[in-house]
């Protein structure tokens, strides 16, 4: 067979008989107007085309959330039967992936990763974080992934900026597996989302996670179970509310069990790898 993890549109170049399996976190008729902006209308006409006949050329399609999966049958417009959804996995190795000690009490440590600051809602975090400082849950802002603070952020006492880490350098990754090790919680109200990886390391650490309903999220991160997604209306002052809310009713304990049996049970490539294997097995 041929696996294309993304990019299937060359297979239609190819003259085979291999079964192809389409892998991917989008298509393209859902990422037009939400990651996508601007284009030209041909190129609009084109991509949806070559995304259609891509996906109806595949034996199988595998996309990595439902909110991806609906449009591969509703779009594109591929056989329902063989259509699939399979989470990602934390992209950190294996010997890393230890739990940490949920929050109980004390500085509330807060991981923003992330290298788009506007998208990934960069401004919204940290009026977060000074909002729960001002309703005396002391919290600090640790932000990851980008490259360059806006200027209001550079002086805040709340913040430490950690820049971008580069996984594969050994002293950036263990930088960025002390980074989880240290905090308590992901926020990330991201305005635009496929899947985010991000959201399984979260998982395989124990951390709840704060984030926006939006895109693929919703296969990642569970309301109430590990962490909770807020309607995109939502502002600062909601995502401090539901935070502050936990920590004062002591859910952090709930929320933490309910992020790792979510990496034990979907978010991560062991989970994957047995549920490949059956899909191949029940299909090829």
């Amino acid at each position: 067979y041929l696996f294309f993890p993304g990019g299937a549109q060359i297979a239609l170049y190819l003259k085979t008989n291999k079964p192809i399996i389409y892998y991917t976190d989008a298509t393209f008729h859902v990422m037009e107007n939400y990651y996508f902006h601007n284009l030209q209308e041909k190129a609009k006409v084109k991509s949806v085309r070559l995304e259609e006949l891509a996906t109806q050329n595949a034996s199988i399609n595998i996309r990595s959330s439902q909110w991806a999966a609906d449009s591969v049958v509703r779009d594109c417009h591929a056989n329902p039967k063989t259509s699939y959804v399979l989470e990602f996995g934390p992209n950190l190795d294996l010997k890393d992936l230890k739990p940490c000690l949920p929050y109980k009490g004390g500085t509330l440590n807060i991981l923003f990763s992330g290298v788009d600051w506007k998208r990934k809602g960069g401004d919204i975090a940290v009026k977060t974080v000074e909002l729960l400082n001002f309703h005396d849950i002391k919290s600090h802002l640790y932000i990851a992934g980008i490259r360059k603070l806006p200027e209001y952020c550079k002086d805040l006492p709340f913040i430490t900026h950690v820049g971008f880490l580069n996984k594969n350098i050994p002293s950036q990754y263990q930088q960025y597996i002390k980074l989880w090790q240290t905090c308590h919680i992901l926020l990330l109200p991201t305005k635009a989302e496929c899947a985010g990886i991000v959201f399984c390391e979260a998982a395989t650490f124990g951390q709840p996670v704060y984030t926006y309903n939006t895109g693929g999220i919703g296969n990642y991160v569970i309301e109430n179970i590990n962490g909770h997604r807020l309607p995109l209306s939502a502002t600062a002052e909601d995502f401090a509310q539901v935070i502050e809310n936990d920590v004062r009713m002591k859910r952090m304990d709930e929320l933490s069990k309910g992020a790792l049996d979510m990496s034990r049970e979907r978010l991560s490539w062991e989970c994957w790898a047995g549920k490949f294997k059956k899909i191949m097995d029940d299909n090829l």
